[in-house]
C-alpha cells in the first residue's frame, strides 16, 4: 500500500519533536518572496503557536475536523499531510514566509546556542532577556510523559488526550515511521494506524493484552477481514505491539508482520469533541462483532466480504484493485 495517499495523514514524531524543540534557531532563515499563506496559522496571528500545531495533529489523526483550522490544508486536498505539518512546524520555528535553513544535528544546535549567549558586548543582555513567545510555550505533555498513562482495560473514549506510538511493521523491510494510537472501552479495543489509515479490532483480555479478531480500513467496518493474533502494551506502556498470526496485507510492498511502536507522546484532544472518529470506529466494531457472534450462534455461513481499497495488498485471496502478496 503506498504511503501518503489522500487519506494518509501525518508523521507524528516530526510534530512531537518540534513541540519539544521550539526556540531560537541556530541559523538565519531566508525570506521567501513566493510565500502567499501561512500554513498552520489558524488565527492569523503573528506566528504559529504550539496550540495551533496540536490542532493540526488532531485534524491529521481524525480527532478534529478540517474546519477547525482550514489553513493547514495548503494544497486543498481536504486532508492534513506530513508535508503540511512540516510546513507548519517550520513556520512556527522560523516565522511565516521564511525559508528555513538546512537542519543541523541536535548537538550542533546545542553548541551554537552557547556562543550566541556569550557573544559580542552589544548582545550581552541576551542571556537575561526572556525568550520569545514561541519558546515560552515549549512545555507540553509530550515533553513530560515518558510512557502511555492509559491501558486497554480502562475506557479512554472521553479522555482529553491520546497516546501516540511510532515504529516498524516489518523487521527488515519498509521504514520505521508508522504512526498509531488506540481507542478502548475496556471490553473491545481498536488499533488506529495513519498514513495509511487501517484498523485492527480486538477483544480486551487484560490491562495490557487483547486478542485480535480482524482488520479493516473503513471507519464503518464494512470491509472487515478476519485475522487473529495479539495486541499488547509492553515495556511499562512504552511499546504498543500489534502481532497478527499471519501477515494480512502489505504496506509499500512490505508485509505487515508485527508492529512495534515506541511511545512518541500525547495528542491533546481538548476542543476536538466535535470529531467522534475514534468513538465511531469503536462503536462500529462492537456492532460488527455482535453481528458475527449472532451469525455464529445461528450456525449461518458467513460469506467473505469485499476486500479494502486504498492500496492495501491482502496476503491471500487477491481481489480487484488490490495486489496480492
Amino acid at each position: 500500500m503506498p504511503r501518503g495517499g489522500p487519506r494518509g495523514r501525518l508523521l507524528i514524531p516530526i510534530v512531537v519533536s518540534a513541540l519539544a524543540y521550539l526556540g531560537p534557531a541556530a541559523a538565519e532563515p531566508t525570506p521567501n518572496p513566493t510565500w502567499t499563506a501561512c500554513t498552520g496559522n489558524c488565527d492569523s496571528g503573528p506566528d504559529v503557536t504550539v496550540d495551533e500545531l496540536v490542532k493540526g495533529v488532531n485534524i491529521a489523526l481524525g480527532f478534529a475536523t478540517l474546519d477547525t483550522c482550514p489553513v493547514f490544508d495548503s494544497d486543498g486536498d481536504e486532508a492534513v499531510t506530513v508535508d503540511e505539518l512540516v510546513k507548519a512546524v517550520n513556520n512556527a520555528l522560523y516565522g511565516c514566509g521564511v525559508t528555513p535553513p538546512t537542519p543541523a544535528p541536535t548537538h550542533t544546535r546545542t553548541n551554537t546556542a552557547t556562543p550566541t549567549q556569550t557573544g559580542t558586548p552589544t548582545h550581552s543582555p541576551t542571556p537575561t532577556t526572556p525568550p520569545p513567545p514561541t519558546a515560552t510555550t515549549t512545555p507540553s505533555p509530550t515533553a513530560t510523559v515518558s510512557s502511555c498513562p492509559q491501558d486497554f482495560a480502562h475506557d479512554n473514549i472521553n479522555a482529553s488526550f491520546a497516546c501516540v506510538f511510532i515504529g516498524r511493521w516489518h523487521p527488515s523491510c519498509g521504514s520505521d515511521d508508522l504512526v498509531s494510537s488506540f481507542a478502548t472501552d475496556g471490553e473491545v479495543i481498536v488499533a488506529i494506524f495513519v498514513d495509511p489509515e487501517v484498523f485492527f479490532g480486538a477483544s480486551v483480555t487484560s490491562a495490557t493484552r487483547a486478542s485480535i479478531e480482524g482488520w479493516f480500513t473503513q471507519p464503518d467496518v464494512s470491509d472487515f477481514q478476519e485475522v487473529h493474533g495479539t495486541m499488547m502494551l509492553s515495556n511499562s506502556n512504552k511499546t504498543f505491539v500489534v502481532d497478527p498470526n499471519s501477515a494480512p496485507f502489505k504496506i509499500s510492498n512490505c508485509s505487515f508482520e508485527r508492529y512495534e511502536g515506541a511511545f512518541a507522546g500525547l495528542v491533546d484532544l481538548t476542543g476536538a469533541a466535535s470529531s467522534p472518529t475514534a468513538e465511531a470506529v469503536l462503536t462500529a466494531f462492537r456492532r460488527q462483532r455482535a453481528a458475527r457472534s449472532e451469525r455464529a450462534y445461528a450456525g449461518a455461513t458467513t460469506t467473505e466480504q469485499p476486500g479494502p481499497a486504498r492500496g492495501l495488498q491482502p496476503a491471500r485471496t487477491p481481489r480487484p484493485t488490490v495486489d496480492s502478496q
